[in-house]
């Protein structure tokens, strides 16, 4: 989705479909307009974080990580068009 935002952007392209991050990014915002698809229309792309096992000792994956299920990220992720994340066990 990222090139097609890329040759949308650089009028290489007149119309594409990319992620809602994307079309509400500034560079894309201020460009034109956009269209959200219907949520019905398409499965979702779950996306996440990890920490790795090699991060799992380092105090800043700690706090990147609980930065990231916080309620202040998650109302970042909301604006930005997407799904605040939600702890799985290990």
């Amino acid at each position: 989705m990222g090139q097609a935002a890329q040759f949308a952007l650089s009028k290489n392209a007149q119309v594409g479909i990319i992620a809602l991050s994307l079309a509400l990014a500034p560079a894309m915002r201020d460009a034109g307009c956009y269209a959200a698809v219907p949520d019905h229309l398409y499965e979702p792309l779950p996306q996440g974080f990890v920490v790795t096992r090699r991060g799992a000792d380092k105090p800043l994956a700690a706090a990147f990580a609980a930065f990231m299920t916080s309620a202040e990220a998650a109302s970042i992720l909301q604006r930005h068009g997407l799904e605040p994340f939600v702890v799985s066990p290990p």
